[in-house]
């Protein structure tokens, strides 16, 4: 089956959509929250990030690393890390505190 004619599981995108959360721990005393984040830019890439998120338990949150390396994202984290711009951000202002 192709992307083009390939459908997402309707009941596992909802799960997604309103269980889970983002990144991080939800006792850690400081929280960023966004609007949403970056990707999505394929059928693949979306099918897949639902995949891996149900793989690993449908969690509220995730490890930001350990998710991105499943999903076969790892350039933030390995060999020549590069600051992804969002997070450097956030990252300075909260250093800045």
């Amino acid at each position: 089956m192709t992307s083009q004619t390939a459908r997402l599981n309707d009941a596992l995108l909802k799960r997604f959509m309103h269980g889970f959360y983002g990144y991080g721990n939800l006792h850690a005393p400081f929280w960023f929250v966004g609007m949403e984040e970056g990707g999505g830019k394929s059928f693949d890439e979306i099918a897949t990030r639902l995949r891996v998120w149900q793989m690993r338990g449908e969690k509220l949150t995730e490890d930001v690393m350990d998710y991105h390396v499943d999903i076969g994202m790892p350039d933030f984290f390995y060999d020549k890390i590069k600051l992804q711009p969002t997070w450097a951000k956030l990252i300075r202002v909260l250093l800045g505190l």
